[in-house]
Order: structure tokens, then C-alpha cells, then sequence
């Protein structure tokens, strides 16, 4: 995919504000695609530094979807069972220690869903521009992204910098997101700033 003009101008000029959601090493841990994520969250701190943009992390309240409800626990029950038998790939340990080491901005504990609902006194801290990233694609991203274009802001979801326990909730996520905000993937934010290998 090749950027669009208007967002390759966003990130090379670094106008935006980077937003972490539910950025947990228990969130982490029940995630999907930790090879993707771990290499997106990694390359896009690193970026932040750069350029200089500071993440804003947010915590969100658990929503039924995220351990509360009957058919959650026994699907998170079951890839226990799945992982006891074989037990945890080290390549799996090892992301996982690296998630710890590397998620350690301060974060804002929210208490509501709406991590704006948090934010309304500092919003013009935030520049019109957001990306997003974190855990659950179909549910903590979707709905903040939705407000945050609601608000006029201008949303940016990472692809490979969202995830959640269940792959196809995240794509089919991924699709309907993407009718109301961009969705890159990082390998783009990449070769925009001339990272691209």
C-alpha cells in the first residue's frame, strides 16, 4: 500500500498524537499475532523518539468481552489448555519479556470506555491527527476511533499495532474501522521514513 499524500504528511511531520490503548502485558499475553505487534509497538516507540512525539497510554475498564463473559473465559480456557500441553514457545516467552520491558510509559486509567471521556479539560493538548494502537481491535479501538472521528478528529489505526485474542474479530474490526478512519500497516510508516529494509 502507498500512503496517501495527506497521511505520509501527517507522520513525516510528526502531527499527531500517538495514542496507546489497554498497552498491558496481561492484554499482550492473550493476543494473537505478537510477532506482528511486538515488531509495530517496538519500531513506532523508537519512531517517537525520533521525531519527538510522546505516546499518551490509556487503560480502559475490562468490557464483558475481555474476561467477563461465559464464552471469553472458555475460549481463553481452552488456548490454556492448548499451551499446558505443549507449553509456551520461548519465541512466545521471549516477546512477552520483551512487551515487559518495553511497556513502561505512564498510563492513564480511565473510567469509562471513551478514554476522551478522560481527556476533555487537556483535548487541545491533542493535535487533529491521532494514531492508535493497543488491545481489543473489535471493541477498544473500534469505539474510541469512532468517537475520536466523531470529535473531527482525523484517526489512524496501525494494523499490525492493534490486535486482540480473537483473529477474526481483529480483521473483520480492521475492515469495518477502515470506512471511517485510515489503516496502515507499520512496513508503511517504514519506507515513508526510509526505514523500510
Amino acid at each position: 500500500m502507498v500512503l496517501g499524500k495527506e497521511v505520509a504528511n501527517i507522520i513525516s511531520e510528526g502531527n499527531f498524537t500517538f495514542i496507546e490503548i489497554n498497552c498491558t502485558p496481561d492484554r499482550f499475553e492473550s493476543c494473537f499475532s505478537k510477532m506482528e505487534f511486538i515488531t509495530a509497538f517496538h519500531y513506532m516507540q523508537d519512531l517517537m523518539k525520533k521525531i519527538p512525539v510522546k505516546p499518551i497510554s490509556f487503560i480502559l475498564p475490562e468490557s464483558i468481552y475481555s474476561g467477563k463473559s461465559e464464552e471469553f473465559r472458555m475460549y481463553m480456557e481452552n488456548r490454556r489448555k492448548i499451551h499446558s500441553r505443549r507449553g509456551a514457545t520461548e519465541m512466545e516467552m521471549e516477546f512477552e519479556r520483551e512487551f515487559r520491558n518495553m511497556s513502561r510509559n505512564s498510563q492513564i486509567k480511565c473510567g469509562t470506555m471513551s478514554l476522551f471521556d478522560s481527556m476533555d479539560e487537556d483535548m487541545q493538548g491533542f493535535r487533529e491527527n491521532i494514531i492508535f494502537t493497543g488491545f481489543n481491535t473489535e471493541i477498544d479501538i473500534m469505539y474510541n476511533v469512532m468517537i475520536a472521528a466523531d470529535r473531527g478528529f482525523l484517526p489512524i489505526v496501525l494494523s499490525d499495532g492493534v490486535s486482540s485474542p480473537w483473529e477474526m474479530r481483529h480483521f473483520n474490526a480492521l475492515e469495518m474501522i477502515s470506512r471511517f478512519s485510515y489503516v496502515i500497516d507499520t512496513r508503511d510508516v517504514m519506507e515513508l521514513m526510509g526505514d523500510h529494509i
